[in-house]
């Protein structure tokens, strides 16, 4: 076991929330994630540098591999999937689009 394979259970037992996940193929499930209302994206473009604001959630890939239009619900509000990032540490970032 590494150093940081506990990390993804750690964070998402402390921080974490009940959402929902629904993938288009398959079944809603239930699963825990860190919900940010805005999170900065940067990027560079054309030699610039370019930000955007946008929901995110951090969940471990463990619970979920959402894929681009995948839905989540949180908070009781709908958000569809516009990528998912995988980290270092067992976890995703997915950047989303409110419904």
């Amino acid at each position: 076991m590494g150093l940081f394979d506990a990390f993804p259970s750690i964070f998402k037992a402390t921080l974490g929330e009940d959402v929902t996940f629904s993938p288009h193929v398959g079944d809603p499930s239930t699963i825990r994630g860190i919900f940010y209302s805005t999170w900065e994206v940067f990027a560079v473009v054309d030699g610039a540098q370019v930000a955007d604001v946008s929901p995110a959630i951090h969940i471990s890939r463990l619970d979920a591999s959402p894929a681009q239009g995948d839905g989540f619900t949180i908070r009781g509000d709908e958000y569809v999937v516009r990528l998912a990032q995988p980290d270092a540490c067992g976890m995703s970032v997915v950047l989303l689009d409110r419904v």
